[in-house]
């Protein structure tokens, strides 16, 4: 993947690039500073600035959009995974990228399914080549990344759409030490 790490390497996101493709001129930067000012926040109905905590080690993007019904299957497992994983473990935490036409739609998605967590700002998707370049070719995606934006686990591996849910199993086990989540399936 373009996101981050491939492999176990220490690439960040200045350091990866497709095959032939020329490699940006971003300098490496922790995600909490990419995404600074560019996050928001549901607070009842209001919407409100967000940001990261001070002890933040993975990031949850999540590429997702009202219209599409796989994402609004999706969306009440990933808030119930959120709200269970986040009981004991406050180290996470998931960014909403809206892939709808318009802020409007994105707000009522957000409202709709109370998405507990960050979202990019609407207009702030265009201006955030980083977090673009994580999508997959198409949503839902989820896309784990560790604070620094080295890849964990995405939905698109090896070329191949693994779904959602292995993304979020693999998150799973690491902050449980566990193992994947029962139930979560694909």
């Amino acid at each position: 993947m373009v996101c981050a790490l491939i492999g176990g390497s220490s690439q960040t996101f200045a350091d990866t690039a497709s095959v032939g493709e020329k490699k940006p001129a971003f300098k490496p930067r922790p995600l909490a500073d990419i995404l600074e000012g560019k996050l928001v926040r549901l607070n009842g109905n209001a919407v409100e600035p967000g940001e990261f905590n001070d002890r933040l080690d993975y990031v949850v993007l999540y590429f997702s959009a009202h219209w599409c019904p796989t994402c609004r299957k999706v969306t009440p497992r990933l808030v119930e995974f959120y709200s269970e994983q986040r009981k004991e473990h406050k180290n996470f935490e998931v960014v909403f990228i809206s892939s709808d036409r318009n802020e409007k739609e994105m707000l009522q998605y957000m409202r709709g399914y109370e998405m507990p967590w960050l979202a990019l700002k609407f207009a702030e998707k265009a201006k955030t080549p980083e977090i673009k370049r994580c999508a997959g070719r198409g949503v839902p995606c989820v896309v784990v990344l560790d604070s620094n934006g080295r890849e964990i686990a995405h939905s698109f591996e090896g070329g191949k759409y693994q779904g959602p849910m292995k993304p979020l199993q693999k998150l799973a086990k690491i902050l449980d030490g566990k193992g994947p989540l029962v139930g979560m399936t694909n």
